[in-house]
């Protein structure tokens, strides 16, 4: 979206993000089981944009929650007791 790129981080397992930057005209896919954020690392500078565009490929309708946003994992339990 802009010539600065755009940060997400992703987890690697419980309690392990890490800060993952797209640059600029590349895109990133994600299975839809990536547990994913956007976020700036401390690395970054604060004065330049970093937005991005954030969409799903949906192979069924359950694919995508009504209100855009996961919050629980694959059997039902809340992030917050996996990850932080």
């Amino acid at each position: 979206m802009t010539k600065d790129g755009a940060f997400i981080y992703l987890w690697t397992g419980p309690g392990a993000a890490v800060p993952y930057h797209i640059e600029y005209g590349e895109m990133l896919i994600v299975h839809g089981d990536v547990v994913h954020c956007g976020g700036l690392p401390s690395s970054a500078d604060p004065s330049k944009l970093y937005h991005r565009v954030h969409f799903y490929f949906p192979v069924v309708d359950a694919d995508i929650p009504p209100n855009g946003v996961i919050l629980n994992n694959y059997d039902g339990q809340s992030f917050s007791r996996d990850y932080v």
